[in-house]
């Protein structure tokens, strides 16, 4: 008895000392993200002379949120965000933005990442997501574009929390409709840079 007591009491001991670092490395986390955007394509302006300008949203600031689920190397997410911005005319020698009117961007993601590899207490991942866009355009009707995102990413750890910053790149169809575009405008697919800085809580 005494022996089955000792050996159940090394078991306890075992498992308390696991569960610490089981549920920070397995468990949930919530996340606020800040990013910079950058648009390319959505159009092409045809005229000669162009000089490969377009009409495409223009650059703006994101803010997000997500929930994320941690098993083991792996991890799968959803999030949400918002970047209010406006739509612009830009090319290698050109660039006007239309500020009185709006073009917003409405979006919700389904993450899947896989850590590369540990760097002291830092980790690298690669991931990728998928996109649902909502377009609001003022005075036209909303839109939904269905898109894919790559990712790098670096967390760094600092008690219960993670510092994580993302480098990434997008694409989906363009947000403009055809009858939106003059004849001497092509649209085309859509692609973004973007750059964000977030902050996780292990939960």
């Amino acid at each position: 008895m005494r022996r089955f007591c000792a050996v159940a009491g090394l078991c306890c001991m075992v498992v308390a000392e696991s569960l610490p670092a089981q549920s920070a490395d397995h468990g949930w986390q919530i996340a606020v993200v800040g990013s910079g955007i950058r648009f390319t394509g959505a159009s092409l302006w045809l005229t000669p002379g162009a000089d490969g300008a377009g009409l495409r949203p223009s650059q703006r600031f994101g803010l997000g949120a997500g929930l994320i689920r941690r098993l083991g190397r792996w991890e799968a997410g959803l999030e949400l965000g918002v970047a209010r911005g406006h739509p612009e005319i830009e090319g290698r020698s050109l660039a006007v933005e239309q500020k009185d009117l709006a073009v917003h961007r409405y979006r919700a993601a389904l993450m899947l990442s896989h850590r590369l590899l540990r760097l002291g207490g830092a980790e690298v991942a690669a991931g990728a997501a998928g996109t649902v866009d909502l377009w609001h355009v003022e005075s036209a009707d909303s839109r939904t574009r269905l898109g894919g995102e790559a990712r790098l990413a670096l967390r760094v750890p600092a008690g219960r929390w993670l510092l994580e910053n993302t480098a990434a790149y997008g694409w989906s169809p363009s947000p403009w409709m055809q009858d939106e575009l003059t004849v001497d405008y092509e649209r085309r697919t859509l692609k973004t840079l973007t750059f964000a800085a977030g902050l996780r809580y292990r939960l």
